[in-house]
């Protein structure tokens, strides 16, 4: 800075790459559902990410996306959609890494998410029938530096409300981090493999929800495909 004759520096360590142990591999299923439709139960998913170095915390979403078709006459092509669901956010321990931070989605959420957040079929002009889609998971993660500075320069929650000034910027104000984004993706594609990362179970239950979707026949693995669209 020539006008104050100062020279302004900053560091920070990079976050390493952490690693998703559950689910256990991409082929993994999820299961919000157990039994048959009329008697059957909620099930809670849990999802676990060991942590690497260098990492302060991380904000974990279940992403479940689905297509719409529309009918033939409408002349429509499909549109692709999704529903983020948030788990919050978890603050590690230590900036050595090899920590598993944990979340969890309960079924009656993940449920209650799809029919608060997919609009009726009647209120989707020319809608021929839905189609599942893989679910994904995204985690964003955030450095030490970086975490240490939301944690200073969060609202105070005692009487006394004078906050740290944190900055690792020498002869300067703010935060020098490092941060990345981690996208989990299933190793099945619905177009080629005929297959989704959601179990036959769970499936059977959504397709009572009455939300238009149609799975194809069904068999083992549950294929998602053929549904005759509509004319």
């Amino acid at each position: 800075n020539n006008e104050l004759e100062k020279e302004i520096t900053a560091e920070t360590l990079i976050v390493k790459n952490s690693v998703l142990t559950n689910p256990t591999s991409l082929n993994s299923k999820f299961n919000f559902w157990v039994g048959s439709v009329s008697v059957g139960a909620f099930v809670d998913k849990t999802i676990s990410l060991t942590i690497a170095e260098n990492i302060g915390r991380v904000d974990a979403t279940l992403i479940f996306s689905y297509r719409n078709y529309f009918t033939t006459s409408s002349g429509l092509s499909f549109e692709d959609k999704s529903i983020r669901m948030p788990m919050n956010e978890k603050i590690a321990t230590s900036p050595l890494g090899n920590e598993s931070l944990d979340w969890t989605m309960e079924g009656t959420t993940f449920f209650a998410n799809l029919t608060n957040g997919i609009p009726s079929p009647s209120s989707v002009p020319f809608l021929s029938h839905r189609q599942i889609r893989n679910i994904s998971l995204e985690f964003n993660v955030a450095g030490t530096e970086l975490s240490t500075f939301m944690a200073a320069s969060s609202p105070s929650t005692s009487v006394n409300q004078e906050k740290p000034k944190y900055t690792n910027i020498t002869n300067g104000l703010g935060i020098f981090s490092s941060r990345t984004l981690m996208i989990n993706l299933s190793a099945f594609n619905p177009d080629v493999d005929n297959q989704i990362n959601v179990n036959n179970q769970t499936i059977r239950y959504l397709g009572s929800m009455n939300l238009g979707f149609c799975y194809g026949t069904t068999g083992v693995g549950f294929p998602v495909v053929p549904c005759v669209q509509l004319p």
